[in-house]
């Protein structure tokens, strides 16, 4: 897992399970079980979330839908 705002050089290699951090990226722990089950679990919660409401977004910005409305396309 690489922390928010870490900035990971090129050719560094992350491996699963640990947990990298800062500027340069830098080996902090390895994560323990319970932090990849709530990893996992968050991530099913994003997907549920993202197809609950994936209707409520176009498939492109909203200009390109303003214009197409004023007849410009």
């Amino acid at each position: 897992m690489i922390a928010a705002g870490a900035v990971v050089l090129p050719n560094t290699v992350v491996p699963s399970k640990q947990l990298w951090a800062g500027n340069p990226a830098k080996y902090v722990r390895d994560l323990t079980d319970e932090e990849l089950a709530g990893v996992q679990k968050s991530a099913e919660e994003y997907v549920k979330l993202s197809k609950e409401h994936d209707a409520e977004f176009l498939p492109y910005g909203t200009a390109y839908q303003a214009a197409e409305d004023k007849n410009v396309l």
